[in-house]
């Protein structure tokens, strides 16, 4: 007896595919390379049956597709009970962005334990006590901004 390994993506996307593409978010997130190592394997073992029939793993290739990059980092540094953050965020919801990790850094003690576990977020903080949002590619970010229409002008690089 064997157990299979499913990564069919049917109308409900695969265990394997969703860990796969869970794995890669964190190990890019965090900067863990066991991690990523770990998603690669995934990518690898079943890269024969995603070759042959690539339409019925679609969830699988997206996670592939992260992994290959670029990849964008949106930054929310702000009270995220503050309606200034959650405009900024709703801006970035809006948007179509399957490369994207989107990290909200609050201000108080909770966004120095995020910190601890996502060091690239030690220097997005709020800007004059306004809610900020950082555009960045692979860890270099852009100037950062504060309202919904500079957000939206960033993201529209992407």
């Amino acid at each position: 007896m064997a157990r299979t390994k499913e990564i069919y993506d049917g109308a409900i996307p695969s265990g394997n595919s969703v860990a796969a593409l869970l794995l890669s978010r964190l190990g890019h997130i965090t900067g863990n390379k066991q991690l990523q190592e770990c998603a690669q394997r995934c990518f690898t073992t079943f890269a024969g049956p995603v070759n042959q029939q690539p339409h019925v793993y679609t969830e699988f290739l997206t996670a592939y597709d992260f992994q290959l990059g670029p990849k964008s980092e949106i930054v929310i540094a702000g009270d995220p009970n503050s309606q200034s953050a959650r405009d900024l965020v709703k801006v970035v919801r809006g948007k179509f962005l399957p490369r994207s990790l989107i990290l909200i850094h609050p201000p108080d003690q909770l966004g120095l334990e995020i910190e601890k576990l996502v060091p690239f977020l030690v220097d997005q903080k709020p800007l004059n006590g306004k809610s900020t949002a950082y555009v960045c590619q692979n860890y270099t970010c852009n100037l950062p901004v504060t309202s919904m229409a500079e957000l939206e002008k960033l993201l529209q690089r992407l």
